[in-house]
């Protein structure tokens, strides 16, 4: 389980 990959999707989809 990798938030690091979490984060990085989570906020990429916030800051399309």
């Amino acid at each position: 389980m990798e938030l690091s990959t979490t984060i990085s999707a989570h906020c990429s989809a916030l800051q399309t």
